[in-house]
Formats: C-alpha cells, sequence, structure tokens
C-alpha cells in the first residue's frame, strides 16, 4: 500500500504525510518558475498552454493561476527541449494542440476556496461521501488540488492529507494521496520503495529512471534527498551492479542531449559504432550502448536506430535481445522503445499490470497519475491499438469500488469529441428504456456550441433528427430542459419572447428580463432568430402589445444602439447623473426621455459610475427617483436595466428566488436563466443567490423540482462558469478612482469603492439578518516597529527618579501583543532585566493592572482572571461567564493550556469544585471546545435546531437543559444565528426571552450571555462597558479585561455600538470614570487610529480652530506620516477647506523655526530641496555648503525631479539660476550635476572601465603638472555611486594616496569641497549626513534651515542609521544634541522625529 510504504527510513508511517506535506507545500511561484527541480516555462507559454486546455476541454480560455508547484512534469522526456528552450515551450503546447492528448484539463469554474469546504463536508459526519471526494480530486489537476489543500488547511485548521488518510482506505487512498503529491515527490517515494527492503524492483527503477528528462531526473534527486535524507545515486549504486548498475547512474547525471536538430552525420557515425560494438564483434561493448543510449536526444536516437536497421538485418531492439540479458537489456530496451513510442511504451506497462493474475496497483496509479494531464489520451489510444480493449474496460476488469470509480475518473476524461458524444446519446435512446442519466451526463456539461456540434454529427451519422429523438423519448420539464440546450440562446429567447406577445395577455416580466438584460449583438441575433422561427418581425409584436413609454423604452431597446466601450468617464458620469436629477427629482412632471436615453444608450460601466455619481448627488439610490417619477411597467422596466447594470449576479438571483418561491414554480424563468447564464456568470449568481437569501441555489432546486428535470438542472448549476463579472468590477473600480482622484486634485472622496452588489464581496451574509461588520482592531502592529529601540525607551522611561508614564503609554499600547513580547524580550536581552518585575516595581494601582495585562497574551490573561474569580471564598461568576460563554473554540483550547501552565492544575478540575448543576455542565461543555468550525449551514438546519429548542423549553412542562447546551455549545456562531431568527420566526419573540422563562440564577445568565454575544458580540461587550462605568464607582477589573482583550480583536466596533446605544463617546466615558496615566491608556487602547488623509485633515484644523493652536497634537499627527501620506492630507485638506490651505494656516498659526519645519513636512523632498537652493542664491551671496550638500548627494532622477520643481515654485530654470551665482570649474561641476544624467547605482559596475576611470583621474592629477579638472568633473558627476566606489579602490592601487586625498591636494575652494563631498558619500553616506548634522549644531548658534533639511529629508531614508552613528563618532545622542541647541516646539517636533524615523 502505498500509505504504509511511502515513508523516510525508520519513520512511523502515521507521520509519514504530515512530513510529506511540509515538502511539498511550497510557497506560490508565478507561471514559469517551474517548482524545485522543475524546467521553467515562460508565462507566456503556460497561459497560451493553459488557454488550449481549456479550449479543448470546451471551455473559454482561462488567465493561469498562481502555481504552487509546476504541472509542467511532462513524462515523454526525451524529446528534448534545453530548460525555458523553444524546443520545451513547443513540447508544451504540443501537450494539447499537438501530438499529446491529456484526459484531465484544469477545471473551467476553480474555486478552491468551494472545494476545500466540499471536501470538508464530504469527511464530516458518519461514513465519508467518497463521491464528492472522488468528484473533486479527480477533476482537478495537480496545482488546483494543491490550492485546495492549502485552502483546506488554512481554512479548517486540519491536515488534509491526514484527514484523507483516515478517511479511506486501500488502493483507493493510496490514489488520493498519490493525486496531492508533486511528481519529483511521487517518483522518488516509488524508487525508494523499489530500493527498499529485500531485493529491487528493477522495472521500477529502469520505467522511472530510463524515461525521464534531465530536468525531471534532478527534481527527482533533489525531492529523493530531502524527503528521504539519502542520496538517490548511492541508493542505486548499493542496489545494482555491472553494467546496469553503469547505465543507471549515467541516466542520474542528467546529461542528455537536448534540441530537436539531427546531425545525420553523427547519428550515422552512432549507429555504426552501436554495430561495431555488438553485433560486428565478439563479446560486447556496453560501455559504447550505455554511452549514446544515456546521453544522445531522443531525435538523434530515433535516426540512429533507422540507420542501424540499413547497417543490420534487423532493428536495434533486436539486437540489444541478442546481445544483452537480465536488467542492463530491460533497460536499454526501455530507452529504445521510449523513443520509438512513448506512449506505446507506457500502454504496455499498463498492460502488464493488470494481465494475468493480480494487478500491480503501484504502476497503475503511478502511469495513470503522471500521465492524466500530459498524454494519457494517446496511452488509451495505442492501448487500444495493442491489445483491442479499451484501457477503460480493463481497468473495469481488474479494479473494483471506490478506487475504480476514482481511476475511471481520471481516465475518462476526455477532450470533446462530438462524434463520441452522438454515439453516446443513441445508445441512451435506443432501445427499450431511455438512459435518463447519460443525457444528463452529456448534455449538461457542454457548452452551446459543442450541443449544437453534437446535433449535427448525430443527424449525420444517423440520418435521425437529435431533437425528435428527444422529444420522443422523455417527457415534461426534462424534455422541455433538454429541447432548450439543444438551441442557440438567440432561439430560446426569440421563442420565450413570442410566447410573451402572443395570446391575451402579455408577460411583461420576461420582455423586460430579456431586452433589459442582453447585449447589442444579442439583440441583434434574437431579432433574426425571431423572424426566421416566426415569419415576422419582432417589432411588430412588441408595438402591438405594449404601449407609451414603456413601448418606447422596449423599442430603444431593441434597436441595439447601446455604446459597448468599456471605458470610463467620471466627468460624463457626473453630467448625466445631473441631466438625471433635473429630468426628474428636480422639476415638477418627469422628463422620461432623458431616463429612456440614458439608461438605454450609455455603456453598462459609464452607467454604474453613473449611479454612484447620483447617489453622491441626491443623498439616496437612483432606484428610489425611478419608483418616485415613474409608475407601471416602465418604472420596472428601469428599475430592472439598474439592478442589472449594477449587478447582474443579484439581479439574476432574485428573478431565480421569485421564480420557485411560493406556491409551484415558474418553471420556464427557472430554465431560461439557469441555462442562458450557464457559460456567463451562473456561478456568481449562485454565490448571490446564497448571500440574499442563506440558501444555496442548488438546495432551492432540488427542493423545487423533482426527477431527471432536477438532476439534469444540477448538472447545470454544478458545472456553471463565472464570467468575468467580478475581475471586470474590480478593474472598473480601479479606474472610477483614479478618475476621480484626478477630477478632486489627488483626493479620493469617501465612498468611492464600488458597491456592485453583494456578490461581490465573496461572502455569504444571510439578507434575513443584519450582517455583522468585520471586526476593526484599535490596537495594530505598529509599521516602524523596533524592539531594541522601543527596550531602551521603556529602560530610560523607568530609570532615575520617577516614571515617565507618558513613554510606557506610548511604547505598549502603540504595538501588538507579538511586537510587545519582542519587547519584553530584547529588553531582557539586552539589559538583562525583567521588563514585568520593572513594571510593577515602577508603576501603581489600575495603571499598573492594565500595563500587566498588556504583558501577557490573551489565553494567559483569560487564565489568570478565572483563576482569580474562583480563588479565596466565593467565586465571581460573571468573570466566568464572560469569559467562557464569549471565546471561540480555539481561544478556550489556548486558555486551558495557559491555565494549566500557569497555576499546574486543570481549569474543568477546579471549575467542579467551584460550581454544580447545569450551570456546571454548560461550563464544562463549553471548555471541551466542540463548537464546529463550518460557517455554511443550511436553512433547514437552522430550522431544525429552532424547533428543538422550542420543543426542550417552552412547549413542554419543564426543560430539557441538555438541548440548550448541546445546540450552544456545538453549533457554529453562523448556524446560530440562522437558528435564532428562525425561532424568532417559530414564536415571535427572541431565544433570550424563553430562556429568562425557562431557567434561573447563573445558567440563565450564562445561556443569555452565549445568544447575545452570538447575536452581535459588538454590543455585548458594548453593554458591558457601560455597565463597569455606570452608577457610583467603577469596575476597573472588567474595564481593563474588556479593553485589553478586545483591543485587538473588535474594539473599534465595540465602541461604535456603544455610541449607537448609549448615546455617548466610549472615550469619553472612560474619561470622566477613570483619572490620570491610567485613564490615558485606556483612552489609546480604544481609541481607533485615523485610517484616511480626510480623518488626518479634520484633525489638523481642529489643531488650528479656536483660540491658540494645539502644537503637540499638530506635530504628532505629522510626524507619523510618511512624505506621501503628508501629501494626501494636504489635498484633503485643501480640498475640504477650501479657500483655506494648509500651508497658510501654518504660516498663520505658528512662528519661527518650529513654522519652518512643518512647512518642510509638507513638501515634497524635491520640492524642499528646490526651495532650499533657490534660498541659497537669493540675495546677496551664495550658500555654497547647501548647494554642495544637495546636488553633490542626490541621484539622476532626484535632481531631474528638483529641477522641475524648482520651475514649478519659481518659474525659472535651476541650472540658469545657480549657474549666475557661480563661477569657473565650480560652476561647471555644478552644471554637469543639474543635468541629472548620474546612472542608477543598481546597474553593473565594468571593472574594466572603473580602471580606465581611475588611471583618467590619475593622469588628470597626480600623474601631470597642473591638474585636468574637467575629467575629475566628467567623471565624479557622470558615473554611478558604485561605479566611482570601484574607481576609488582602483586609483588607491595606481597611487599612494586615496582619491580623496588626491583632490585634497591637486583642487582648492569649492571645487575640492564639492568633489571631496562626492567622494565622502560614496564612501559612506551615512557617515555623511552624521557629520553634516554635528556641523549643523557646532560653534556659536545653530544652523536651524540645514538642521531641518537633515532632519526632514533623511527621515524617511537613513535617519535611524544616522542616529546610531552619532552615538558612535560624537559619544552622546542625536536627541541630547538637539535638546541642547534647541527648545520648546522646534526642539519638541525635531526630537519626535529623531526618536520615531520613519523606515
Amino acid at each position: 500500500m502505498l500509505m504504509a510504504l511511502l515513508l523516510p527510513p525508520g519513520a512511523a508511517p502515521q507521520g509519514y504525510f504530515d512530513q510529506m506535506a511540509s515538502h511539498h507545500h511550497h510557497a506560490a511561484m508565478p507561471a514559469g518558475a517551474g517548482g524545485p527541480g522543475y524546467p521553467p516555462v515562460s508565462a507566456a507559454t503556460h497561459a497560451s498552454a493553459m488557454a488550449q486546455m481549456n479550449a479543448a476541454a470546451g471551455g473559454s480560455p482561462i488567465s493561469p493561476m498562481t502555481r504552487t508547484t509546476s504541472t509542467s512534469y511532462i513524462a515523454s522526456p526525451l524529446s528534448g527541449g534545453a530548460p525555458g528552450s523553444p524546443a520545451l515551450q513547443h513540447r508544451m503546447s504540443m501537450m494539447v494542440g499537438g501530438a499529446n492528448k491529456p484526459t484531465l484539463l484544469p477545471a473551467r469554474n476553480f474555486n478552491a476556496e468551494m472545494d476545500a469546504k466540499a471536501l470538508r463536508k464530504a469527511f464530516k459526519g458518519l461514513g465519508t461521501d467518497d463521491r464528492k471526494v472522488i468528484s473533486v480530486l479527480t477533476s482537478r489537476v495537480l496545482e488546483q488540488r494543491l490550492a485546495i489543500k492549502q485552502a483546506f488547511d488554512a481554512n479548517f485548521g486540519r491536515d488534509f492529507v491526514k484527514d484523507l488518510r483516515g478517511e479511506t482506505s486501500g488502493d483507493f487512498r493510496d490514489l488520493l494521496i498519490a493525486l496531492l503529491t508533486p511528481l519529483p515527490e511521487l517518483d522518488a517515494f516509488y524508487l525508494h520503495k523499489a530500493m527498499k527492503g529485500l531485493g529491487t524492483n528493477d522495472t521500477t527503477v529502469i520505467e522511472i529512471i530510463a524515461t525521464r528528462t534531465n530536468g525531471q531526473i534532478r527534481a527527482i534527486r533533489e525531492a529523493y534527498s530531502r524527503v528521504y535524507n539519502r542520496d538517490l545515486e548511492t541508493d542505486v549504486k548499493s542496489e545494482t551492479s555491472g553494467d546496469y548498475r553503469n547505465l543507471l547512474v549515467a541516466l542520474l547525471q542528467a546529461r542528455r542531449e537536448e534540441g530537436k536538430a539531427v546531425d545525420a552525420a553523427a547519428a550515422k557515425a552512432d549507429a555504426t559504432a552501436l554495430y561495431r560494438a555488438g553485433e560486428s564483434r565478439v563479446g560486447t561493448d556496453e560501455n559504447v550502448f550505455i554511452s549514446i543510449l544515456a546521453t544522445r536526444s531522443s531525435e538523434h536516437l530515433r535516426t540512429v536506430f533507422d540507420d542501424y536497421a540499413k547497417l543490420s538485418d534487423h532493428s536495434f531492439e533486436k539486437t540489444v535481445e541478442r546481445e544483452f540479458s537480465f536488467n542492463i537489456q530491460a533497460g536499454l530496451l526501455a530507452i529504445a522503445k521510449h523513443v520509438r513510442n512513448a506512449p506505446l511504451f507506457f500502454a504496455e506497462r499498463l498492460y502488464k499490470a493488470m494481465k494475468g493474475m493480480g494487478t500491480d496497483d503501484s504502476t497503475l496509479i503511478r502511469i495513470v497519475v503522471e500521465h492524466c494531464e500530459v498524454d494519457l489520451g494517446n496511452i488509451k489510444d495505442e492501448f487500444y491499438k495493442a491489445y483491442g480493449q479499451t484501457l477503460e474496460t480493463f481497468v473495469r476488469g481488474d479494479t473494483s469500488g471506490n478506487y475504480r470509480t476514482a481511476l475511471l475518473g481520471l481516465i475518462e476524461q476526455d477532450t470533446f469529441d462530438p462524434e463520441k458524444d452522438a454515439k453516446a446519446l443513441r445508445k441512451a435512446m435506443k432501445g427499450v428504456g431511455t438512459n435518463e442519466d447519460k443525457l444528463v451526463d452529456i448534455l449538461g456539461v457542454r457548452k452551446t456550441t459543442q450541443r449544437l456540434a453534437i446535433r449535427t454529427t448525430y443527424d449525420q451519422m444517423y440520418a435521425r433528427d437529435l431533437i425528435k429523438d428527444l422529444k420522443s423519448e422523455t417527457s415534461g420539464n426534462f424534455q422541455q430542459a433538454l429541447l432548450t440546450l439543444m438551441m442557440s440562446p438567440a432561439e430560446f429567447d426569440a421563442r420565450s419572447l413570442n410566447r410573451a406577445v402572443k395570446g391575451l395577455g402579455t408577460t411583461d416580466s420576461v420582455l423586460m428580463e430579456i431586452l433589459c438584460t442582453r447585449s447589442n449583438m444579442e439583440l441583434k441575433a434574437i431579432k433574426e432568430a425571431y423572424h426566421k422561427e416566426f415569419s415576422k418581425d419582432f417589432e411588430t409584436d412588441l408595438k402591438e402589445d405594449t404601449s407609451g413609454d414603456y413601448r418606447t423604452l422596449l423599442l430603444t431597446l431593441l434597436q441595439g444602439q447601446r455604446s459597448e466601450s468599456t471605458a470610463i468617464d467620471v466627468a460624463q458620469a457626473k453630467a448625466d447623473a445631473t441631466a438625471l436629477y433635473n429630468a426628474g427629482e428636480d422639476k415638477a412632471g418627469t422628463d422620461e426621455a432623458v431616463f429612456i436615453r440614458t439608461l438605454t444608450q450609455r455603456p453598462i460601466n459609464q452607467l454604474r459610475i453613473t449611479f454612484e455619481e447620483y447617489a453622491r448627488l441626491c443623498e439616496y439610490d437612483i432606484e428610489k427617483s425611478i419608483k418616485r417619477e415613474m409608475s407601471f411597467n416602465l418604472k420596472k422596466a428601469l428599475i430592472t436595466i439598474v439592478r442589472y447594470v449594477r449587478s447582474a449576479p443579484d439581479y439574476f438571483a432574485e428573478v431565480l428566488h421569485e421564480a420557485m418561491r411560493g406556491i409551484g414554480t415558474n418553471d420556464d424563468t427557472l430554465q431560461r436563466v439557469i441555462i442562458t447564464r450557464a457559460e456567463n456568470d451562473l456561478n456568481a449568481i449562485r454565490e448571490s443567490y446564497f448571500a440574499q437569501y442563506d440558501e444555496s441555489l442548488e438546495a432551492a432546486v432540488e427542493s423545487e423540482t423533482s426527477g431527471d428535470y432536477k438532476r439534469l438542472l444540477l448538472k447545470l448549476v454544478e458545472t456553471a462558469l463565472d464570467g468575468d463579472y467580478m475581475r471586470d468590477t474590480e478593474a472598473l473600480t480601479m479606474i472610477y478612482q483614479e478618475q476621480l482622484r484626478g477630477l478632486n486634485n489627488g483626493v479620493l472622496p469617501p465612498n468611492s469603492t464600488l458597491g456592485f452588489g453583494m456578490c461581490n464581496s465573496r461572502v455569504a451574509v444571510p439578507k434575513t439578518f443584519k450582517p455583522l461588520a468585520p471586526p476593526r482592531a484599535t490596537v495594530k502592529p505598529y509599521p516602524r516597529f523596533n524592539a531594541d529601540e522601543d527596550a531602551k525607551a521603556l529602560r530610560k522611561a523607568m530609570k532615575g527618579i520617577g516614571t515617565n508614564d507618558k513613554k510606557l503609554i506610548q511604547c505598549l499600547s502603540g504595538r501588538s501583543y507579538e511586537q510587545r513580547m519582542a519587547v519584553k524580550k530584547a529588553y531582557e536581552t539586552n539589559l538583562s532585566r525583567d521588563l514585568l518585575k520593572d513594571l510593577r516595581s515602577e508603576t501603581s494601582g489600575n495603571f499598573r493592572e492594565c500595563l500587566v495585562a498588556l504583558m501577557m497574551s490573551s489565553a494567559e490573561f483569560d487564565a489568570t482572571c478565572l483563576n482569580k474569580a474562583m480563588k479565596g471564598l466565593g467565586t465571581d461568576d460573571t468573570v466566568l461567564i464572560e469569559i467562557l460563554c464569549t471565546r471561540s473554540k480555539q481561544q478556550i483550547i489556548a486558555l486551558k493550556n495557559a491555565y494549566r501552565t500557569l497555576f499546574t492544575s486543570e481549569l474543568e478540575a477546579d471549575l467542579t469544585k467551584e460550581t454544580s448543576g447545569q450551570y456546571l455542565k454548560l461550563l464544562l461543555a463549553l471548555c471541551k471546545a466542540e463548537r464546529s468550525d463550518n460557517p455554511q449551514y443550511t436553512t433547514e438546519e437552522a430550522k431544525a435546531d429552532a424547533q428543538a429548542l422550542y420543543k426542550a423549553g417552552e412547549s413542554k412542562v419543564g426543560t430539557n437543559e441538555d438541548v440548550f447546551i448541546e445546540i450552544l455549545t456545538q453549533r457554529s456562531y453562523e448556524r446560530l444565528r440562522g437558528a435564532f431568527f428562525e425561532y424568532t420566526k417559530l414564536v415571535d419573540y427572541h431565544l433570550e426571552k424563553s430562556i429568562e422563562r425557562e431557567f434561573s440564577f447563573n445558567l440563565k445568565r450564562a445561556l443569555v450571555t452565549i445568544v447575545r454575544s452570538i447575536r452581535n458580540g459588538y454590543a455585548f461587550f458594548a453593554e458591558r462597558l457601560y455597565r463597569s462605568m455606570k452608577g457610583i464607582g467603577t469596575d476597573d477589573a472588567s474595564l481593563i479585561r474588556i479593553v485589553v482583550s478586545r483591543s485587538e480583536i473588535d474594539m473599534g466596533n465595540i465602541r461604535e455600538e456603544f455610541t449607537k446605544t448609549f448615546k455617548q463617546d466610549l472615550a469619553a466615558m472612560v474619561k470622566g470614570d477613570t483619572s490620570g496615566s491610567y485613564r490615558q491608556l485606556l483612552i489609546e487602547l480604544v481609541e481607533e487610529e485615523r485610517t484616511s488623509p480626510e480623518e488626518d485633515a479634520k484633525l489638523l484644523r481642529t489643531c488650528f480652530k479656536g483660540l491658540g493652536t494645539n502644537e503637540d497634537k499638530l506635530s504628532q499627527a505629522l510626524c507619523l506620516r510618511t512624505t506621501a501620506q503628508r501629501q494626501m492630507i494636504l489635498n484633503a485638506y485643501n480640498q475640504m477647506y477650501a479657500p483655506r490651505t494648509i500651508v497658510q494656516d501654518i504660516k498663520s498659526e505658528t512662528s519661527g523655526q518650529y513654522r519652518n519645519t512643518l512647512l518642510a513636512l509638507m513638501m515634497t523632498r524635491s520640492e524642499y530641496d528646490a526651495e532650499s537652493i533657490h534660498e541659497s542664491i537669493k540675495g546677496l551671496g551664495t550658500d555654497d555648503s547647501t548647494l554642495i550638500e544637495i546636488l553633490c548627494t542626490r541621484s539622476g532622477p532626484e535632481i531631474k525631479a528638483i529641477r522641475e520643481s524648482f520651475r514649478k515654485l519659481f518659474s525659472k530654470d535651476m541650472e540658469q539660476e545657480v549657474g549666475d551665482d557661480v563661477s569657473g570649474d565650480f560652476k561647471q561641476l555644478l552644471a554637469s550635476l543639474m543635468k541629472g544624467e548620474r546612472p542608477d547605482s543598481n546597474r553593473p559596475v565594468n571593472p574594466k572601465d572603473a580602471t580606465a576611470d581611475a588611471q583618467a583621474l590619475y593622469k588628470a592629477g597626480e600623474g601631470k603638472v597642473g591638474t585636468d579638472e574637467a575629467a575629475f568633473i566628467t567623471i565624479l558627476t557622470q558615473r554611478s555611486f558604485a561605479h566611482i566606489r570601484a574607481v576609488m579602490d582602483e586609483y588607491a592601487k595606481l597611487s599612494q594616496n586615496s582619491l580623496e586625498a588626491a583632490i585634497s591636494s591637486e583642487m582648492s575652494f569649492n571645487i575640492k569641497k564639492a568633489l571631496t563631498t562626492i567622494i565622502k558619500v560614496v564612501r559612506d553616506p551615512v557617515e555623511y549626513f552624521t557629520a553634516r548634522s554635528q556641523a549643523m549644531m557646532k560653534g556659536l548658534g545653530t544652523n536651524d534651515s540645514g538642521l531641518i533639511r537633515m532632519i526632514v529629508t533623511r527621515n524617511e531614508v537613513d535617519l535611524s542609521q544616522i542616529r546610531d552613528r552619532y552615538l558612535q563618532l560624537y559619544g552622546k545622542t542625536l536627541a541630547a544634541a538637539i535638546e541642547s541647541e534647541t527648545s520648546g516646539d522646534y526642539m519638541r517636533l525635531l526630537l519626535r522625529m529623531v526618536e520615531e524615523p520613519q523606515r
């Protein structure tokens, strides 16, 4: 058995697949990466192959998926082609378009998450749904299967392979596990198995090693070494001997020539060499055979074999049989046969695996699994030719049960063949009775074009009409659905429209559904089909059956005049929205023509944007306006267009729901939507249906239909395609936002993510009760986190007299738990102190309790609270209930482990001592952590739970507590929410009311807590917080417990619910009920960080408003943002508070160097540099040091950006302005720098060029009398920094001086300063800017403009490194130097930037 034998040496069987999973669970790689040991395939080739494979299956082309591992492990190895070569790419395309015929192709509608959920469901409960497991795993290619495994493991916290192993057995299990094993590891497994124990399975060894490509051999060797910690070549040598061993070792070197070109002379020479080494001499020179057959390409070998036959009386294979024996003979024959005809070789291997007594299941599994995605179709053809029976027939006869079904699933899934399908249909309808299952299996999975091809082929092959045969052999809705499938979409729509207008009355819903949702091309085809079928124009019938504006709308749609451009124009959308508003809401009466013209002629994408803009304009939806302004069918038709445009999947989900709601089913509509959308967006409709109605579309169809008709509709739903809806919507959103930014000065307005329907979120949210918003934490990982720096800051805050509480709050409240633990570890490692002990000794009261709580994991904190609640006299049941009744399964498990570790006692044991009765039973049931993780459930399940709760309580005398305990502790949260809703429908009041009637004391409180926390956990904790603070006194333990435990989960939502319920802000209530550092710490934990430029802009505005300016908040808001973020804030501020600008407000509300620093922060780096250069040259004199510092240290692109900013800011040319203020060689140097021609340092350095430049500089300076400054200027201003670094090294070899020393001795004044600056920046930029920072503060007075420039421009580059270097060079911190040289808000602003530099 594969399961038992797939083990590394010495490993226990049970643990093997855990190890295997860890080996093959590689990180996702883009197409072409090829996976470990695989030949790389270009992304374009991969995309082409995938598209061809899907087209061959009858699907629309699909984009290549991110690859978990490569599936290009093509087992036709001797066909040549080096990795990435045209030959290999050709071989990839041949997989689908030429010689190779796979039987398994990528699933057209692949969704790893959905497949994982289906498999999880298949494993749950009594028994395993083997049929579902087979249907999923045998219809997905390897990369899809591995993606399913990854999704399963991630979503359910389980190991898919372990579950598979536990739920299946025998050959069936071995086959499924092989399907989940990357191919190099699968080959490695079979080789290891073949050589393990007594004896060697040489047939397997030969089959694998003799038939793999170089790339595959390398991949197998790597996998073998990784999985078994052994060398494959060493094992082969130890298990074989003689020439056979030599052959295998030669093949394992992976040195086969790869290329399709054949040298005829070389081939003839090899044929002669083989002839002379065998037949023409006494004895055999085996080395010649081995050398040629192990190293020549398959194309070359085929020619060699043909040439050999001309030299000898018989074939090359016959010679091998005569000249060799035993395993060497088998190995050489395997190579020869594989080269001649690879599919025939494997067909023979399969035949031998099944003939006679018993079956070689390992070989059968290996070949089917490894070839089904490559060339199993070819192998099947050769099998039939050679043995007169199909491979499927042999497999059916030699296998049984699920194993047989799974194998046939891999073998029978072939490419579309209309002749084969026509034969199968004829057979299904021939004779007595009809095989309806076969009709469903064929027609339910084929595309429209394929079904029409089948119809034509059927008519030609049997001179019979397939339609007539279907009519005569079937009946009812099943017949109607089959006949519908055999029509083109246009024919079906035409017939539906005809039925809608003929006879008495008109079915307007059909007219609207079809005409309002079809494209121009579809409408044209419908009109043609209508005329062909009914010999009259549809317009005529439509005019007769409709009237007024409604008729005008439908006729306009029928003209097919809608623009089908995919481009969008937000400005036009705004104009259209205004026109619609003016035509309706803004006037007496309604101009219907404007609505009709806009909604029938604008492109779909454009209308989506128009509706969004209309909502912005009116503050309500356009649908509401249409309902107000229109009436009757015109209103319904316009709303149909709006809903279809907004979300086609949502619209059709609603149509389907209406068709099946109430008594009876509208089968015409049901068939029309499912069949016409099956190849478009039915899968998205399916997801939307579940999202809106809390019931799967399949379940609804199953309950409303029956028999063969039901099976056919379900087949169509299960094999539906996604279409481009989701991808198009996401792309449209990006374009929309981009244009909005353009129209709003780069600022994205609020609510500018398009909300095109519920299925857009891909989340199952029941329509029947309000969904909970996604959790929002108030404490998140700090993006610029540095554990060592935080540890130093905390030590400094607690050292000496007094404690800097503000710093403690800043470091600990603004870090996630993982970051706080990293700080704790750094504190202990770097300072040899215990952070927790220091916190306890340096703080007190509730502030200390809160800090200590922050230093625990959630599980440790919960465990501590529980222990405290049970310790001493009495038990605090409120704490027990709040924690145990609101924690998830995973949290319960973690807190039990933490409890055991912290208190060396079992939680359950302590609970048993402190509680009793049904209350204890409930708590112990919660401690078992048996709550289901599966979010999926059916309405029937929810109803059953509601009924069970009702029967256990309200409907009987007495109460069955066990039912309540079982359901409320074991069902998933999602299912319980559904059950609560169903319970309310059943009895007209909430479950909590029933619990309060039926239960008492702690059991009642606990059950109500479970229900309320599940119904709306945010509201539950908001109420608990309110109770902890209302009235006299504060329950600080509860306040700390909830704030600390929820701050990294959902405190943002709790705060929102708090405001909604109690009409006051949580932070404000905390502020009123607490004090001091404790209050400030809690406020930091409950307040959310601002997440948008608009929020920052509002904060800045509050800083400027009123008397005085809040400099502290102003500094904090701007320092914690990057330059790019500050630019977004600037744009948002200027837009929101126009005509005010943030620069004007900074200038008017602040002063001095503080103002200058703030203004510097509000510029881009290039603007600030341009401003600094302008300041350095204006007025009398020139600040040469500033010019040198900026121009000599910036890259080429940065210089160009500075020039452009200078032109925009001052409407002048920077080169000319600077040139007017300098002269001589210095002027030439700056002019050369200002061209911005310095190359990127990422470009590789040419050593020869560096040597040449070093020689040129030596000759221009030290090597001559006088100095050629031009050579220095050219080389040092136009070469990359990396190149100059190499030049410096080469110069040192030529001269006894460094290049910097040479410049100092050869140059003078500013030219020397500038060139020396370049050398210093090249050698060590951090040291250069550190020295510049020191220079700004050295001596009398401080160069504040230079200091500001240093701090601001290096803040997002290397300021943290400059800070560290400053301490090394000058023996004190940069912060201390700034503190001694500056003061006030200016000092605090600089210190904030230095202490928390952007990284």
